[in-house]
């Protein structure tokens, strides 16, 4: 596995795109934290991958940007 013992973390995670992205990382060997605005669809995407990926799935619900 190209990613054992490394984490990713990715952002939009609860959309087609970075969950998507999120299950290349996991089936790659890394942890994954799910990162988005959308609590409910993060969560929801986290528990579905967390069922084939046990450990290796975290959630976070927030704006990750950056305003000055």
């Amino acid at each position: 596995m190209l990613l054992e013992n490394r984490t990713a973390l990715v952002t939009g995670a609860a959309g087609r795109l970075g969950r998507a992205m999120s299950e290349v990382f996991l089936r790659e060997g890394a942890a994954v934290a799910m990162a988005d605005l959308d609590g409910r669809r993060v969560a929801r995407a986290a528990e579905e991958l967390g069922a084939s990926y046990p450990g290796k799935v975290a959630w976070i619900a927030g704006d990750q940007s950056v305003k000055e």
